[in-house]
């Protein structure tokens, strides 16, 4: 009983709280339900499965000072962690989530249950309440906050990974480093190109190269306020999720690296040219480093200047592009010399290993 007696005095102090304060949107969960079929959550687009009770899970210690609010149009029943909590009459309904972990666990179950056999028709927002004044400023601020932490737990990481390998392996580093063999027209004797493409040594450094690429995109697309689809600046509302954002974009871009592998390698045989495959694929890797270099520099000028206009920032998104595309020449004139085919031949093989993969990257990616 005393539960439900704290929930009705959580329910009556936000309405208070509410009616001094700003309202906004925190995260949006109305995507985020699920059903239950075959003892598991499913999505609902997932199965045919009618049913007249819905699932959301929210971790209320990542929202700490927030509301979990319900907009319904038709009564409904709250249930969290398999436990009746409120008749949610048609309208608004807001709870206080640090109320709501202290109640139950850090860990809510909720589910909205229709008594009729109809799915329930209702929003599932995270809000909070900030001064009207500086409403805007402080969700920014709150968030920049956060990215800030990330960052400097990223740039522990990245850093320590890199010492590492210097301890490990230094001459390898100085290689995958040396961007001057990267435009030179001769390649010379090195340690990458006597070693395997699959090698431990060269696995290590696609992923260190992944990582810190990763990082830096997360970091254009924050200061550039969302404007690169594939990630949205609304996700940056924690550490936790921004390490997963991290770790999710490292994985895809070092898959993306295995896949360009594959490819090089299995055109070079088809074109019968499998002595460029190597010296192809690890200069890439090269650029890859260069990329990443340059745009932390970009960065840092940017920091140090106070640069914080959107368009600046999505500029940066365009340097990749070009970049990129620019790589296309670089590796023609250092193939051309040992190419013992024709031109159109080596032609040929750069656009399937090249050419094409680079063109379906940037306007998946960045267009």
């Amino acid at each position: 009983m005393y539960r439900f007696i704290l929930l009705f005095f959580i329910l009556g102090k936000a309405h208070f709280v509410v009616a001094q304060q700003h309202r906004v949107v925190v995260k949006d969960l109305s995507g985020q339900f699920k059903l239950f079929s075959d003892g598991a959550y499913v999505n609902p687009d997932s199965v045919s499965l009618e049913s007249n009770t819905i699932y959301i899970g929210v971790d209320a210690a990542e929202f700490k000072g927030d509301f979990l609010e319900f907009e319904n149009a038709q009564p409904l029943v709250l249930f969290i962690n398999g436990q009746l909590a409120a008749n949610l009459e048609a309208g608004k309904r807001k709870f206080n989530l640090d109320s709501l972990s202290s109640i139950y666990t850090s860990e809510l179950t909720l589910a909205i249950h229709h008594q009729q056999k109809a799915r329930p028709d209702c929003a599932v927002k995270i809000i909070a309440f900030v001064s009207a004044v500086r409403a805007d400023d402080d969700l920014a601020e709150r968030n920049r906050n956060r990215f800030h932490d990330f960052s400097i737990i990223a740039f522990g990481v990245l850093m320590t990974c890199f010492v590492l390998l210097y301890r490990s392996n230094p001459q390898l580093l100085f290689d995958y480093l040396n961007f001057i063999k990267l435009f030179s027209g001769q390649e010379r004797e090195e340690n990458v190109l006597s070693t395997k493409i699959v090698a431990s040594g060269n696995l290590l450094f696609y992923g260190i190269g992944s990582m810190l690429l990763s990082f830096l995109l997360l970091a254009i697309n924050f200061y550039a306020r969302g404007s690169w689809s594939w990630l949205q600046v609304n996700d940056y509302y924690s550490v936790t999720r921004l390490l997963f954002s991290w770790v999710s974009l490292s994985v895809f871009i070092f898959a993306l690296l295995i896949l360009k592998s594959l490819i090089v390698f299995s055109f070079s045989r088809l074109f019968d040219f499998a002595e460029a495959a190597t010296i192809q694929f690890f200069n890439f890797i090269r650029l890859v480093f260069m990329i990443s270099l340059l745009i932390g520099v970009l960065l840092i000028i940017y920091f140090v200047f106070g640069v914080a206009a959107k368009q600046s920032f999505m500029r940066l998104f365009d340097v990749m592009s070009w970049v990129l595309a620019f790589w296309i020449p670089i590796v023609f004139l250092k193939l051309l010399k040992r190419s013992p085919y024709s031109t159109f031949h080596l032609f040929s093989y750069l656009c399937a290993t090249e050419i094409f993969p680079v063109v379906i990257v940037v306007k998946l990616l960045f267009l």
